[in-house]
């Protein structure tokens, strides 16, 4: 009778036991995704919204043309972040040489806010328009996580954002860019994405000389000038030289 009683002690110390760990080991997963050391890695320290104008720029002569991580990183957070209501708050890319793209992120997720980091395999998909990204060596926080809770929180950030998708395990991140005007419509897209330290070597389709031709005349009249400032954000009362020369050179 007394081995039984001390057998069920036994198991009911080993219980709890195991019960604590559980407990402590979710407190310290909680204290380790809720931790935020990469607010200055996410956050931009400067802007530059020049990248549109490098690309059509690039896109007049069908050449290559660099661009700043100021200025992509700029440009994704105009185009994929929402601080308000998304729930991508901010982004950051980092591009090396010899090694994969580094993203750090602040993401919404589960009715609070994290710091995210993950490293990003990235090809172009020239024919469908795509980035076609894959992420590994995920953290929230100071947490590292599964591939299957990285495949949620990726789903998530992609479901309500109208240039990513989600599919496959990877996101897909349109490359393209519109120009709808009465008449005609210019659809820029990259077809060149090569990361170096710092930043990117890029080219986009080349637009021909009579489309340009038809752009410049378009930027010159007052609706295109008003279309300019709601796209560039920029003062346009003095257009015409600016412009000109900012295209033509």
């Amino acid at each position: 009778m007394g081995d039984v009683l001390k057998k069920k002690h036994w198991g009911v110390r080993v219980f709890f036991f195991a019960l604590l760990v559980i407990i402590s080991s979710a407190a310290v997963c909680t204290v380790l995704a809720v931790t935020d050391n990469n607010k200055d890695k996410y956050t931009l320290s400067e802007t530059d919204d020049t990248f549109l104008m490098s690309a059509l720029k690039g896109a007049v002569w069908g050449e290559d043309f660099d661009v700043s991580e100021t200025q992509i990183n700029t440009y994704l957070n105009d185009k994929l972040c929402d601080e308000e209501n998304g729930v991508l708050k901010n982004v950051r890319l980092y591009f090396h040489d010899d090694d994969d793209t580094e993203i750090y992120a602040r993401i919404h997720y589960m009715n609070s806010d994290f710091s995210a980091y993950a490293k990003a395999q990235i090809q172009l998909d020239r024919n469908s328009g795509t980035a076609v990204v894959r992420l590994y060596s995920a953290r929230l926080g100071e947490l590292p996580i599964p591939d299957f809770v990285l495949q949620m929180v990726t789903e998530h950030i992609a479901k309500d954002n109208k240039y990513v998708r989600y599919s496959n395990g990877v996101l897909n991140v349109k490359t393209e860019y519109f120009y709808d005007f009465d008449t005609f419509t210019i659809t820029l897209r990259l077809e060149k994405f090569q990361p170096r330290d710092g930043h990117l070597i890029c080219k986009t389709n080349s637009l021909s000389y009579e489309l340009v031709a038809a752009l410049k005349d378009y930027c010159l009249s007052e609706e295109g000038q008003h279309m300019l400032k709601e796209i560039f954000g920029s003062a346009l009362s003095d257009l015409k030289e600016d412009l000109y020369s900012a295209i033509f050179g």
